[in-house]
């Protein structure tokens, strides 16, 4: 699930000396962890999104994001 991608993304980053560790999770894991907890240093999902591009610029939810001069 995402597998690939991840590898991608991992084998681009030890090209500039970051090493990752990919760690496979269930999705039931993944939502306990990731998105209820907010509990990862990089996350991977391949899963759709509601059409409303607002939803990644929300500090709740599970990416993070929070910019004073965004909101």
């Amino acid at each position: 699930y995402a597998r690939l991608g991840g590898e991608i993304i991992a084998s681009q980053l030890r090209d500039v000396g970051i090493d990752l560790e990919i760690i496979p999770v269930e999705w039931a894991q993944w939502l306990d962890q990731v998105f209820t907890k907010k509990d990862y240093d990089l996350t991977i999902v391949s899963h759709t999104e509601p059409n409303d591009i607002d939803i990644y610029s929300r500090k709740d939810y599970y990416f993070n994001y929070d910019n004073p001069a965004f909101d």
